[in-house]
Formats: structure tokens, sequence, C-alpha cells
């Protein structure tokens, strides 16, 4: 009875065995496909933002019907908020400014632009129920290396006093490295 149960218990063994090396051409490539899988989302989310021009704008707009300073913050890169409100707009020295400007100097700023978001947020949320959604976004022109800027047209439905209005409106982002940096003239 015992040499039975070996035989069964080999039986069994020598069948994954078997499973095993007639599939290990698919399980190794299934290995590689999701260590593959892995290390090109670690790069993509690594890209300082990972997110295209295009998606910080719908990020940005979603924020801004919503009437979320935080989301705004998170799509937002502090530092180059600072850099295109010293530069003055002025794309061709944005860069320039964006690597003068250090950590501290970031972090101090992060408190006057967390202040702006909120205030502009909780104006909007007075008017009551606002409505936003992209009608166009325009292939994002490249200013620079990793700077983008970023044409949309937007629709905003606005209830204004009980009043209902529509009108749609063209902005324009600026993005550095999938980040937001200001608003472009």
């Amino acid at each position: 009875m015992e040499e039975n149960s070996t035989n069964t218990t080999n039986t069994a063994t020598e069948k994954k065995t078997n499973w095993f090396k007639s599939h290990m051409a698919v399980c190794i490539i299934s290995a590689v496909v999701v260590i593959a899988a892995v290390v090109a989302i670690v790069l993509l989310v690594g890209n300082k933002g990972g997110q295209s021009p295009e998606d910080v704008v719908k990020t940005y707009v979603e924020a801004m019907q919503e009437g979320n300073s935080d989301k705004i913050m998170n799509v937002a890169d502090i530092k180059g908020l600072y850099a295109w409100a010293k530069c003055g707009g002025d794309t061709s020295k944005f860069v320039e400014y964006y690597n003068k400007i250090s950590d501290d100097e970031a972090k101090s700023y992060e408190k006057t632009a967390k202040t702006v978001f909120d205030t502009a947020m909780g104006f909007s949320k007075s008017f009551g129920g606002i409505q936003m959604s992209i009608n166009n976004i325009e292939k994002p022109e490249e200013l620079d290396k990793n700077l983008y800027k970023v044409r949309a047209n937007v629709k905003v439905k606005a209830s204004v006093f009980g009043v209902d209005q529509e009108q749609h409106q063209d902005i324009t982002l600026v993005v550095y490295n999938g980040k937001l940096v200001g608003q472009a003239k």
C-alpha cells in the first residue's frame, strides 16, 4: 500500500515537472513581460510627473470644475510656478529661472500658490454650480525641451445669481516635465 502511495506521489510530481517543462517557454516569456511592464510603469511615473501636456490640461479643467485646489497643486510644479512668475511668462527665460530657484524658495512659494488656488476655488464656488468641459485640445507646441504650450477650448456653464450662463473660453497652459507651471498669454 505504501508503494502505491509513493507511486501516486511520484506520478503527480512527474506530471507537474512535465507540465512545467512543456510550458517553460511560455512561463519565462510571461515573467519577462510582467517585469518589462513593471519597469515601464516605474519609468513613466518617475518622469517628473509622468503626465502628457494634454493630461495636465484635462486634470486642471477637472480640478477647476470640482473647485479642488489640492488637485491643482498635485498637477503643478511649484518650482515651475515660481519660475514662471519670476520670468514674467517669458518662455525663452523660463528654464534659466527654473534652474536658479532653490528648493527653499520653491517651498516658500508653495504657501503663496496654495493660497491663490484656494482663493480662486472659493470664489468659483460662490457662483454655485459650475460645469466645465473641454471642447478641443490643440496639439501641444514645444517651446523648449520638455516645455510645452497647450491651448484648449473649454465650455463653461455657471449659475450666477440664479441665471444660467454658458460661454466658451480659450485657455493656454504651460507644462514643464509633465507638470503645470503657468498660463500663457
